[in-house]
């Protein structure tokens, strides 16, 4: 089982969450294998776009103990709140028009009590995280290119 350095101590790679860790590990891998890296390869893989370590940093600081994607609730309310695709909304006779569906159709969701009241009203909000989604898709995508050449370039 690989382990990794996490607050100055080994820890099973299944146990560490925090991708800023992870990235700290990955530039530690390349740093002791340096020699080998720089005579086996053409590619200089020790310059490392600066937008890995900023994407990584909007993410740690999102979401440090990685809870935010892995479980339907965290920690801290508010960010449970910010994930979840329906927001509470004081549904009144004209709510109708006040519902912007210039991005796509809405699901409208009501609770009803047993005397038939609206008592909770929800609408959709597809919009939820967009800048952290697109931080985790692009450093998905960096790291993927990445970890491909690297390995591409170590095993040819």
């Amino acid at each position: 089982m690989p382990l990794l350095i996490e607050n100055n101590k080994e820890k099973k790679i299944f146990n560490v969450h925090s991708i800023n860790t992870l990235f700290i590990n990955f530039l530690n891998f390349l740093e002791d294998n340096k020699k080998y890296i720089l005579a086996t390869c053409e590619t200089n893989w020790f310059d490392i776009p600066d937008e890995i370590p900023q994407l990584i940093e909007i993410i740690e600081e999102f979401d440090k103990n990685s809870t935010m994607f892995r479980y339907p609730i965290t920690m801290n309310k508010d960010f449970d709140y910010r994930k979840t695709p329906l927001k509470k909304f004081t549904f009144t006779q004209d709510s109708g028009e006040k519902i912007d569906k210039s991005k796509g159709s809405k699901i409208i969701l009501l609770v009803e009590n047993q005397d038939n009241e609206i008592v909770e009203s929800y609408v959709s909000d597809d919009n939820i995280l967009t800048g952290i989604h697109e931080a985790l898709k692009e450093l998905a995508t960096q790291v993927s290119g990445l970890h491909f050449g690297l390995k591409f370039e170590l095993t040819k």
